[in-house]
């Protein structure tokens, strides 16, 4: 099964800084849309939104994001679900989709991504899709610095 992918439209952007995970999760929610836009986060500038993100929907209904952006020698892949859809198995679908969009942008490029070290559900996900750990890095990130896997897509 694969979902639709288009443009990242504003309104997602918008409803994204809408989203609420709960638990441990919670330190992917965002602040709002309105702050964002004054600290000049990503999904609010056009110019990063058209080039660096794509929009997922499954019968015309917009749940997830995912983004494929250049550092460097690499291509890092991320990705975003509507919280109450987590857990539910779209993960390896998406990320699938992510990998074939990002080979074809950028060919030459290793595929990488960084997942935050207590999001097991995240790294068997990407496990399960080529993506192996090198290294575990600290990362400054908008709620602190936090240890990250430092992963790479490596499918024999």
């Amino acid at each position: 099964m694969e979902f639709k992918t288009r443009e990242l439209t504003l309104e997602d952007a918008k409803l994204i800084y809408d989203w609420e995970y709960t638990g441990e999760y919670s330190v992917y929610n965002l602040p709002s849309y309105e702050l964002a836009e004054k600290l000049g986060f990503g999904l609010t500038i056009a110019e990063f939104r058209n080039k660096e993100f794509i929009a997922f929907e499954n019968d015309d209904v917009f749940f997830a994001f995912g983004r494929i952006k250049i550092k460097e020698d690499k291509v890092y892949l991320g990705v975003g679900i509507d919280p109450g859809l987590c857990g539910k198995g779209y993960g390896k679908m998406l990320m699938l989709q992510l990998i074939k969009e990002a080979k074809i942008r950028y060919p030459d490029k290793k595929i990488c991504l960084a997942v935050r070290v207590f999001n097991l559900r995240a790294k068997k996900c990407y496990m399960s899709v080529g993506f192996k750990v090198v290294e575990i890095v600290k990362i400054k990130t908008p709620s602190g610095e936090d240890s990250f896997y430092d992963m790479e897509y490596r499918v024999e």
